[in-house]
């Protein structure tokens, strides 16, 4: 059991970024894949009574990140904040940014496309 917790807690909060609150229902996303990874994937990751998707794909300077989630009462909060000189594509899902800079969504799905400068 530790050699997988040794190898798994580091892909899933590192590369991955998820973030658990659990207790407000909240589930950050903010993946930092190595340069090298242009594809990947995490299924089905248990957070309180919701499940986590996140698909990842790099293609050139744009990365498009695909979460789905089975509960609508909690809110996803993808990425840190909005970072200059990136452009954003919401391709799926209602996504908004907050006050402080977080966007978020409460939906099943979210596709968002990152174009890099």
């Amino acid at each position: 059991a530790w050699n997988i917790y040794s190898f798994a807690v580091p892909i899933v909060q590192q590369f991955f970024g998820i973030s658990p609150g659990a207790h407000k229902k909240i589930v950050g996303i903010n993946p930092q894949m190595p340069s090298s990874w242009n594809d990947a994937a995490l299924e089905n990751v248990m957070v309180g009574d919701n499940m986590i998707s996140i698909y990842f794909k790099r293609e050139g300077k744009q990365e498009t990140l695909t979460v789905t989630q089975s509960a609508t009462d909690w809110t996803l909060e993808l990425g840190a904040e909005y970072n200059p000189g990136v452009e954003y594509e919401f391709l799926e899902g209602n996504v908004s940014q907050g006050e402080d800079g977080v966007l978020r969504s409460s939906d099943q799905k979210v596709v968002l496309r990152k174009h890099f400068p």
